[in-house]
């Protein structure tokens, strides 16, 4: 990505954290430190962090990035300036239109409006599986070669303990919940959508490999 990029940290300086609201402070963390001249994070007053922060994204931002003369904006939580041609949007996955009936009405609508247009006026969507690449070019007919698969990652330093390394600690809390050896982790949170039966399956067709399956309930 060439030129000045301007970070969208509406949801990194959310209280809770999710997933979304992890990828969001992990961006605008790291890519400046990664290169300082070429990211500039813009962060709004607290109370913009929600629902309230929409016209904060829909037109300070935008406004913000052309005075800026930026190259891209990047939004790291599915949503994104409608009306710019410059925005790098990363959506995590369509389940407010596959599953309508998990969300709130209007935000369905919401997103039902803004997510095609997105789509359609950005530089770049990024979205973190196969599954959900397939999802969006499905739902939102999105051009496929502007669709790309960006894996999330576990930083090293998320299991840093003082007095030990990365690995050393890691070893430890796995032994503390009582993890012997290799292991398959899926953290979700108990809805429908999130498909939890199919690990009977999955368990099932690997019977017999020697690793343990890490179920994490988010409440």
């Amino acid at each position: 990505m060439e030129g000045l990029t301007l970070i969208d940290a509406r949801a990194a300086i959310r209280a809770e954290t999710g997933g979304v609201e992890r990828w969001a402070r992990e961006l605008a963390v790291r890519l400046p430190r990664l290169r300082p001249s070429g990211y500039v994070v813009a962060e709004p007053h607290p109370v913009f962090a929600h629902r309230l922060g929409q016209p904060w994204e829909q037109c300070v931002l935008p406004l913000r990035a052309s005075r800026m003369d930026a190259s891209a904006i990047l939004c790291p939580a599915n949503l994104a300036p409608v009306a710019s041609k410059r925005t790098v949007v990363v959506i995590h996955d369509a389940a407010p239109l596959r599953y309508p009936g998990d969300f709130s009405s209007a935000y369905t609508a919401w997103q039902r409006f803004l997510l095609p247009r997105l789509v359609r006026n950005a530089l770049a969507v990024i979205t973190p599986s196969e599954f959900s690449r397939r999802e969006l070019i499905d739902l939102l007919n999105a051009d496929p070669g502007r669709v790309h698969v960006v894996a999330p990652g576990v930083p090293d330093e998320l299991f840093a303990r003082e007095g030990s390394s990365p690995q050393e600690a890691q070893s430890e809390l796995a032994s503390q919940h009582g993890i012997t050896g290799p292991y398959v982790l899926t953290v979700a949170s108990k809805v429908k959508r999130k498909n939890l039966g199919a690990l009977r399956w999955w368990l099932s067709e690997v019977d017999g490999l020697s690793f343990q399956l890490v179920l994490t309930l988010v409440e």
